[in-house]
């Protein structure tokens, strides 16, 4: 049951950190996204959904740890791979 939780969790994360990016995106159309710092437009809704984002990520990470050890990191990895490539896509249509 733990697992379950954990990873419905982790997959609740990745989607609203996409959800986030896709919103910045298209505030943003013709900007790349910064590596080390914020886009120039941040909607609040894009804010929020990045804070319950992260709080979803440490939550199911909290549960699944006790049953999956270090295996955990490979979760959290899992889930950023969507949103990375969100932003990915996104800065490589900007600078195009």
């Amino acid at each position: 049951m733990d697992i379950a939780l954990g990873i419905v969790l982790l997959a609740a994360s990745s989607t609203l950190f996409t959800a986030a990016v896709r919103i910045r995106a298209r505030a943003n159309p013709h900007d790349p996204f910064p590596f080390w710092s914020n886009p120039p437009v941040r909607p609040p809704r894009a804010n929020l959904l990045q804070g319950l984002a992260g709080a979803a990520l440490i939550l199911g990470g909290f549960v699944l740890f006790p049953a999956l050890g270090f295996f955990t990191a490979l979760l959290f990895a899992a889930a950023t791979v969507a949103p990375a490539l969100a932003m990915l896509g996104h800065n490589r249509a900007a600078v195009a």
